[in-house]
């Protein structure tokens, strides 16, 4: 595939994200902005397993602004018990109460039943937070220290699979 028709594929794809997550930008404003369109192209590897030909710093920007699609295409599940790992796909109830809650509000208190993936969607969330917004501050709390660090290991299982072009750098407190 030469240049002009990797652009092409990667605006078709472009097109059909913005058309699938409902984004606010189009296509020509997304292209036309130095801060949200390189020009180069690269592969990158979805949660789901399929590789795609994307404009990092389009990837970059689209993760950056909209948590649902970071989690849809680079969110993982552990499952402790079983020691394996899963692609994240929101539920519609997630996508429709649980995020806009995280997303709209500084402070959120659940009150909710098990298995809900509250705690999936909360740590994807602190984890987006962190990686695409400078100087952010997260404090879990827990009944004991060892799940307040099994949750961040869970997050950190997305961290870890995430491509170098969307890992920010860890500071020294990690």
């Amino acid at each position: 595939m030469d240049k002009k028709e990797q652009e092409q594929y990667v605006l078709k794809r472009l097109q059909k994200t913005i058309d699938e997550y409902e984004l606010p930008e189009s296509v020509d404003e997304i292209r036309s902005s130095k801060h949200k369109w390189s020009g180069e192209f690269i592969e990158t590897k979805y949660n789901n397993g399929t590789i795609e030909l994307v404009d990092p710093l389009t990837e970059f920007y689209l993760c950056k602004k909209h948590f649902v699609y970071f989690s849809d295409n680079y969110g993982h599940i552990l499952d402790v018990k079983n020691k394996r790992i899963f692609a994240f796909k929101a539920f519609s109830f997630q996508k429709e109460i649980v995020m806009p809650a995280l997303m709209d509000n500084r402070f959120v208190i659940f009150r909710k039943c098990r298995q809900i993936g509250a705690s999936v969607v909360s740590g994807l969330y602190a984890l987006w937070k962190i990686n695409f917004n400078i100087a952010q501050f997260v404090i879990v709390v827990s009944k004991t220290r060892k799940d307040a660090q099994s949750f961040k290991e869970k997050a950190m299982v997305t961290y870890d699979r995430l491509p170098s072009f969307l890992k920010s750098k860890p500071t020294r407190d990690g």
